[in-house]
């Protein structure tokens, strides 16, 4: 397998990028940086061009970008927010929590999920007019989501992977969990009927500075046949 080099994306070196996203319907590469600012990077030579401020007039580090074929979609700390391509902003949910990070709805259209890394509940808000729902119960420190079929899968920073069914009356029914990595999670992906994920987990032997990372693979629990 060969790889190609990609140039460089990074304007300045002291706002790194924080958020990678793919535009399903072109050639164009969006990403998202410590300073807030969202960049489309156009063709084979990366040029970059349309850029804006997806942090609502603070410097937050974007920390998920969710491109479709109309719009882009970003959140950083302060919340989240629908852009057209061209850069005008549609609609900003300014959350009172710290957004960590946010999902479509696996089950309902025109629908997002947010997580908040500092407080447990899960934010639904329409994802046209950018309006909340409701809130609803979440585990704590929820860092990484992604949406099945029909459920809910989330990763934390304590270690957790756990799925949700929304559609449940009850956290405690609607919900299974597994410890992952005791470091933490800082990737989950759903390739097919699967989770993927990475973290970092403390070797015995080792003291706490010291870590090693680990990537696994696995279906989680009673509900991995909805996955």
């Amino acid at each position: 397998m060969s790889y190609d080099t990609l140039p460089p994306l990074i304007q300045h070196p002291q706002h790194p990028i924080t958020a990678l996203s793919f535009d399903p319907v072109s050639d164009i590469l969006w990403s998202g940086s410590s300073s807030g600012v969202v960049s489309a990077y156009y063709g084979s030579t990366y040029a970059r061009g349309i850029a804006f401020p997806a942090a609502s007039g603070q410097i937050r580090p974007v920390n998920r970008i969710l491109v479709s074929e109309k719009d882009v979609k970003a959140s950083s700390e302060t919340g989240v927010g629908t852009w057209a391509k061209g850069g005008a902003n549609k609609w900003y949910y300014k959350s009172t929590h710290t957004t960590s990070t946010f999902v479509e709805h696996p089950t309902l259209s025109n629908t997002l999920v947010i997580a908040s890394s500092s407080t447990p509940e899960f934010t639904i808000i329409n994802s046209a007019t950018g309006a909340a729902i409701r809130q609803i119960p979440a585990p704590p420190i929820v860092t990484h989501l992604k949406a099945s079929q029909s459920l809910l899968v989330s990763g934390a920073s304590n270690g957790y992977i756990r799925t949700h069914d929304l559609r449940s009356s009850s956290r405690k029914d609607g919900e299974s969990s597994i410890m992952a990595h005791s470091g933490g999670i800082q990737g989950l992906e759903r390739p097919r009927k699967k989770v993927t994920y990475h973290g970092t987990a403390l070797k015995d032997n080792l003291s706490p500075g010291q870590i090693r990372q680990k990537f696994s693979r696995k279906l989680i629990g009673r509900r991995q046949r909805e996955l």
